[in-house]
């Protein structure tokens, strides 16, 4: 078995599952329409481990979304400094406020 196999996390695995059970209450139900390969592909994952396909597919939004999330943050901050809107400190000045220069 390779150091990357899904079956070496599969103990992890059905923990968080089981703990998403446990809180099914605080999540809401979305239907979302899939390409046939990523829906076989679901399929195989599911089969092989014993989850369901929709942990996964949770699993992959939950990832994506915030990072998706973190990206436009970025990008909102970043034009804000573009734009002179923000102030920036150098390390040495942050480090030199707070009596922490060498």
């Amino acid at each position: 078995m390779s150091a990357f196999s899904p079956m070496r996390n599969i103990g992890t695995l059905v923990i968080q599952y089981k703990c998403m059970e446990i809180w099914r209450e605080t999540f809401t139900m979305l239907a979302l329409r899939l390409p046939h390969d990523i829906e076989s592909q679901l399929d195989r994952l599911a089969k092989s481990t014993g989850l369901t396909k929709s942990f996964y597919a949770q699993e992959a939004n939950i990832e994506h979304i915030t990072y998706i999330d973190e990206l436009y943050l970025a990008e909102k901050r970043l034009v804000k400094n573009r734009n002179g809107k923000t102030k920036i400190f150098s390390l040495a000045s942050v480090g030199a406020e707070l009596g922490l220069a060498n």
